[in-house]
């Protein structure tokens, strides 16, 4: 998800109409809906099963990587208004959202007293190992001359966690 927010969104948008004024909304939308989803959702976080969170979340990821894709693949990409940037922003932060807690909840479901720092250890190092590698690759991906690709291949990442969490293993 950071590869995407961090690296291949700004890269992406900011050879459009706008520049970089038109990556600003993106960041100001999506701290503001991280925001929103957190304090409206907490009882609902606490309701329900991280899995079926994943799975909202994964969907969501779904639908804007396609959306992007679509866009890109029609040439209005980097030159989408601002409305749809902004859209883009909301489904993508309304996913991440939940991905991010969910996993947390999962994780602490899995430990025990003794052994919490080490899982949560773990997940620490393989999210800092996914971010230094998806930013390497959200970097040369951004360079490609066809983005659509790219976008695609986001979804299909997207979908393989949807798939993965959808499937009936146990809670």
């Amino acid at each position: 998800m950071y590869t995407q927010i961090y690296v291949f969104i700004p890269l992406t948008f900011s050879h459009g109409a706008h520049g970089y004024n038109g990556v600003r909304p993106f960041y100001i939308t999506n701290a503001l809906m991280g925001i929103a989803t957190a304090w409206l959702g907490m009882g609902w976080f606490q309701r329900t099963g991280w899995r079926s969170m994943m799975v909202i979340g994964h969907a969501s990821l779904c639908g804007c990587f396609a959306l992007a894709a679509w866009l890109v693949a029609r040439d209005r990409g980097a030159d989408a208004s601002l409305a749809i940037l902004i859209v883009f922003a909301i489904v993508f932060t309304f996913g991440e959202s939940l991905i991010l807690p969910a996993s947390n909840i999962a994780l602490a479901g899995l430990t025990t007293d003794g052994n919490a720092g080490r899982y949560f250890g773990a997940s620490a190092i393989s999210w800092a190992i996914g971010g230094v590698l998806g930013n390497f690759i959200g970097s040369a991906a951004a360079r490609w001359t066809v983005l659509a690709p790219a976008w695609v291949m986001f979804m299909v990442i997207a979908l393989t966690g949807l798939l993965a969490f959808r499937s009936r293993w146990p809670q």
